[in-house]
């Protein structure tokens, strides 16, 4: 399993998310079935056999417990949060932050028609992004992929450098943040807040993010184990948000929540299966959807 461990994060989603694609149970499957198109050939061909894709969930089991289970319920539920923002009303712009192989701009195409899209991430993540989708033949016009490091703040990432990439401030806008919040310092998590919060009313944001705690010494399911793996990647966690403080959280930059997913939620709504079983998520992540209110 050593090649699996030099995956990027952004691999390692996507293997993950494919392995959720694969799932018999329609109640446990995700919908990203572009996912493996993302990964290199072998990759591709080891998960097209039902016994490695176990063997897999099984050793990650005991590697990191809640791990799987709580990537593939995300994948889900954010499908779920984007497709609720969109019918919200006539929203002008998607915009994913940390885009990383997500695969929504394609798999959301007929939701997304009047839409522009832009996927920022970076530079080196955002060139190999673009050149797998022109290969697979899924590259749309309204799709635009801007090489930025957000985690620098305003002074990478802030309104003048947006409008520079066509995005319109004053056009209605839903971000989405899929498994980027806790690689942010909390400075540069608020900056990019701060920057978000500068659209108008009815813009809505789509996250998940970790408990501050698991940083402060307070263990949870999978806390210890997660936190290690992502270290030893490079990727080491260095943010969150304390437990049951989003909504005062965001509040600070006028979003309300709309729904929030706790780890109960996530299992309850997203983990168990057609015979009732279900599978615990990691224990310190929530999924939050938020929208700016009028001023």
């Amino acid at each position: 399993m050593a090649k699996f461990s030099k995956l990027s994060s952004a691999e390692m989603m996507a293997l993950v998310r494919t392995i959720g694609s694969k799932e018999r149970d329609i109640k446990l499957r995700a919908a990203d079935d572009l996912a493996e198109s993302f990964l290199p050939f072998h990759l591709r061909l080891l998960l097209s056999s039902r016994m490695v894709r176990s063997l897999i969930k099984y050793i990650y089991s005991k590697k990191l417990p809640g791990g799987i289970p709580y990537i593939v319920a995300k994948s889900r539920a954010i499908d779920d949060m984007l497709e609720s923002s969109l019918a919200d009303g006539d929203i002008k712009q998607l915009i994913f932050l940390g885009a990383g192989y997500d695969s929504r701009a394609y798999r959301f195409k007929h939701l997304l028609l009047k839409t522009r899209t832009y996927e920022i991430d970076h530079p080196e993540i955002t060139s190999r992004k673009r050149a797998h989708v022109e290969q697979l033949g899924l590259a749309r016009g309204d799709v635009h992929y801007c090489a930025a490091d957000f985690s620098a703040g305003k002074d990478a990432f802030g309104l003048d450098w947006l409008s520079a990439q066509g995005v319109q401030r004053s056009a209605s806008t839903v971000f989405i943040m899929d498994g980027v919040s806790y690689f942010l310092t909390p400075d540069a998590f608020r900056r990019v807040v701060e920057v978000m919060a500068e659209f108008p009313p009815g813009t809505q944001v789509v996250f998940d993010y970790a408990y501050a705690e698991i940083l402060e010494g307070k263990t949870y399911r999978g806390s210890e184990a997660f936190k290690a793996s992502l270290a030893k990647m490079g990727e080491p966690v260095t943010g969150g948000i304390a437990e049951s403080r989003i909504a005062e959280y965001l509040q600070e930059f006028g979003f309300e929540v709309v729904s929030l997913l706790r780890p109960l939620d996530i299992e309850t709504d997203y983990l168990t299966s057609s015979n009732g079983t279900s599978m615990a998520p990691y224990g310190f992540l929530d999924i939050v959807r938020a929208r700016k209110s009028a001023e």
